[in-house]
């Protein structure tokens, strides 16, 4: 609409010059000067006419091409582009989140389905069912990143009660069977290995090596991640399977029941 007022504007405006110019040659005979009077005044309002055009088509149609507008113009594609990357960055969000959300919904059933006891074959069997315990903590720690809204935090939370409930379950039977599987271990080196107290959180380590001072350390330094990990309190060395002297190691692991994240060296980091 505003192109055609624009266009018919330079039309208007075009005539009208031309009939004012005609006006005033017929001005100068005496014969024709009436009608020319009136010619001159009419070719003006139809000028006048030909300028305000364009301002109604600017009014009625923004993106007319004009010089008034054509200054705006950059402005308008540039919110126009910031209001798509808006749309675009909150599209990408509202997705990441649909799909943290579906990833919670397929694993909780595999939590509450978790044996401990499947993963007693051996230390490297152990070690594999405690780093799948490992893996749903990491997929709830990664929602603490998406602000999520509240009735999808509702479904986290309830994630993270379902990984805490079946950690306090499991981890006193595999540290039972990381017992069973050290046994077998050093059976072959004439050692012994168990575990006891509430919870099975007391390891004994036995073994003739352990006579001397370096090799405990070594072997303890060796263990820390695992003994850690496995939620035991207390590491015992002995040398002899009687009641002789020997050496332990307290250990300061979190609750069975808490949630955290580990690092290689045996630290970690707890998880609200």
């Amino acid at each position: 609409m505003g192109d055609f007022l624009t266009k018919s504007a330079a039309f208007i405006g075009a005539f009208s010059t031309l009939w004012f110019t005609v006006s005033l040659i017929r001005i100068i005979p005496k014969n024709s000067r009436p009608s020319a009077l009136i010619g001159l005044k009419k070719s003006s309002l139809t000028f006048l006419a030909s300028l305000v055009l364009p301002f109604i088509g600017v009014i009625i149609d923004p993106s007319t091409d004009t010089f008034l507008t054509r200054k705006d113009r950059p402005v308008a594609a540039a919110s126009v582009k910031s209001k798509a990357d808006e749309l675009s960055e909150r599209q990408k969000r509202e997705d990441k989140i649909s799909s943290y959300i579906d990833l919670i919904k397929s694993e909780t059933p595999l939590v509450a389905t978790f044996n401990a006891r499947e993963h007693g074959d051996s230390i490297k069997s152990i070690m594999m069912g405690l780093a799948l315990l490992n893996v749903w903590v990491g997929i709830y720690d990664e929602g603490a990143s998406l602000n999520l809204p509240a009735d999808k935090e509702a479904i986290r939370q309830s994630f993270k009660k379902s990984i805490s409930k079946k950690q306090a379950e499991a981890f006193p039977v595999l540290r039972d069977l990381f017992g069973l599987a050290m046994r077998k271990q050093l059976w072959e080196a004439d050692g012994k290995a168990r575990t006891f107290g509430k919870g099975f959180r007391t390891i004994d380590l036995i073994s003739s090596a352990f006579a001397a001072n370096r090799n405990i350390k070594t072997i303890h330094e060796e263990l820390y991640p695992s003994l850690m990990m496995l939620r035991f309190t207390r590491a015992q060395y002995k040398w002899l399977d009687a009641n002789v002297e020997y050496s332990y190691y307290p250990l300061k692991p979190p609750s069975d029941s808490a949630l955290v994240v580990w690092n290689k060296n045996g630290s970690y980091r707890k998880i609200d």
